[in-house]
């Protein structure tokens, strides 16, 4: 599709060129030419799956050969300009057909760093904590991954059943990752108000939970460096993550503590530590609903795993 796109981007884009440069000068003759072009390839572009990447393919071959289109009776240079986009894309297919190349493959390469980064901003008591710049860093990491994640998907709709994976269910856990990761970034910004002493037991209950999250994350990270090994596996199969019913129960039993049990001590802390104090509950509450969905989103992420192990 993709190199048929360019043809047809090229076969549009010549008579284009040869009509226009050679016989007009008018602005309005190049914008007229132009929205028609575009209009058709528009059109090709909201067809089914397989067509409209060709549409998009025909856009961009189309627009790189009348960039700099003008006035002139010498054609040869968006001539040029079209038999490289098209070379391209031969060389493009080529390396393609010789070792295939799907989007199962890029997930099980890229969602290993997406992984660490999230685990990296729970909290631990026996790691320092991080400062500004790499949290920031670590902000920045996340959010450019999300990114890599919605153009696998992409890709992933555009391949179907050959990328071997669910490009749906990429998405879902792709956005749920991530905001695991800007919660448990706030929660690392807030932690200089844990330094006031809490009741030993509300401690004790919040590192449960966070060690509950990490070993959830890391089981998967598990997975998808399995798969990235090129063990033709399936996650689900490679294998078995934590309960999703640990994490909830770990979340639940934090809940208790700082609402029932020992209200009465939180009640007597400063006022800054008990706004904090409710806060991470809070989002901790938020992360454990995100995990359920994150949990269920990887699970139903690889569909095929040959074409993820090719």
């Amino acid at each position: 599709m993709r190199l048929a796109g360019g043809v047809v981007g090229a076969l549009i884009a010549i008579p284009t060129i040869m009509i226009l440069s050679p016989n007009f000068d008018e602005i309005g003759a190049y914008l007229t030419a132009i929205f028609i072009a575009m209009l058709i390839i528009s059109y090709l572009s909201t067809s089914t799956t397989r067509i409209n990447y060709a549409g998009l393919q025909a856009g961009i071959s189309f627009i790189l050969a009348v960039a700099t289109l003008a006035p002139s009776t010498d054609v040869t240079e968006p001539l040029w300009r079209i038999w490289g986009a098209i070379l391209g894309l031969v060389i493009a297919t080529a390396v393609f057909l010789i070792r295939p190349e799907f989007s199962g493959r890029a997930l099980a390469e890229r969602m290993p760093p997406f992984l660490r980064a999230v685990i990296s901003l729970i909290p631990a008591n026996d790691v320092p904590p991080l400062d500004e710049d790499r949290l920031r860093a670590l902000q920045m990491y996340t959010s450019r991954a999300y990114q890599e994640m919605l153009s696998i998907a992409e890709d992933a709709r555009l391949e179907g059943y050959r990328s071997g994976i669910d490009h749906r269910a990429v998405v879902d856990a792709a956005a749920n990752l991530a905001r695991i990761g800007y919660r448990l970034a706030d929660v690392t910004m807030d932690r200089g108000a844990w330094s006031i002493e809490m009741p030993a037991p509300i401690v004790e209950a919040r590192d449960a939970f966070e060690n509950a999250l990490r070993r959830n994350l890391e089981a998967w990270l598990a997975s998808f460096e399995r798969l990235g090994t090129g063990a033709s596996c399936d996650i689900r199969s490679a294998i078995h993550p934590p309960r999703y019913d640990d994490l909830e129960h770990a979340f639940l039993a934090l809940d208790e503590i700082i609402t029932a049990n020992h209200l009465s001590e939180v009640v007597e802390l400063p006022e800054a530590a008990r706004v904090a104090l409710f806060s991470d509950l809070e989002t901790y509450r938020r992360i454990t609903n995100r995990a359920r969905n994150l949990d269920r989103a990887l699970r139903a992420v690889v569909v095929q795993s040959e074409a993820v192990g090719a």
